[in-house]
This record gives C-alpha cells, structure tokens and sequence, in this order.
C-alpha cells in the first residue's frame, strides 16, 4: 500500500467519524445566546429610542451596536459547537456526544 493511499484512507476515516453539528441546533444556540444577554440590549433600545427623535447618530450606534451584539451571540456559538465536536480526554463526554449528535462511523455497530 504506497504512502498516498495510507493518508486518503485516514482521512476517509476521519471524515466517516466526524460529528455533525445540525444548523438548527446552531440557530437555536444563537437565539439562546441573545436571549440570554438580554441586557444588552438596554443600551440599544435606549439609543433606538433617543435616535426615533430624530438625533441619527443614535440610531448610527444602535445599528452598529446591534451589529456587534449578534455577533457576539455566533462567536459564543461557534465556541460551543467546536467544544462538542472535537473528541475529548474523557470516554464517556465522547460517547454522550456520539450519542447526542450522531456520527457517521457506520462500523460502530455496539449492542445496547
């Protein structure tokens, strides 16, 4: 078996055992992120409310404020999602994780 053969045969391995992370649950994980620091959306409002009077650097703010907060809320998102997907040191997070997002080792065939 030569050396190219070696390496596609793991990464084909690799790929077979790959978690997969659905989006919805991604989206969900979102709005829970932003759900879940509601309180920084006081300053936005305030700052929509104040630029609804007509001062447009309020408004300016609040939008590019939005911008970051939602933002924010992907970026914890994304940290969340790299955590369940990489294999840990602990066998049994590995399983529950193997588990809870399924795999695509169609050689794991263990008996409940």
């Amino acid at each position: 078996m030569s050396y190219a053969t070696k390496i596609f045969k793991k990464i084909e391995d690799y790929s077979m055992k790959k978690r997969k992370y659905p989006l919805t649950l991604f989206l969900f994980g979102v709005l829970h992120n932003l759900i879940g620091h509601i309180f920084l959306l006081i300053p936005i409002v305030i700052l929509f409310i104040i630029g609804a009077f007509g001062i447009s650097v309020c408004t300016s703010i609040a939008i590019i404020l939005t911008c970051c907060y939602i933002i924010y809320a992907i970026i914890l998102q994304v940290i969340i999602r790299n955590a369940l997907i990489k294999d840990g040191n602990n066998p049994e997070f590995n399983r529950l994780m193997d588990e809870f997002l399924g795999t695509n080792d169609s050689t794991d065939k263990t008996a409940k």
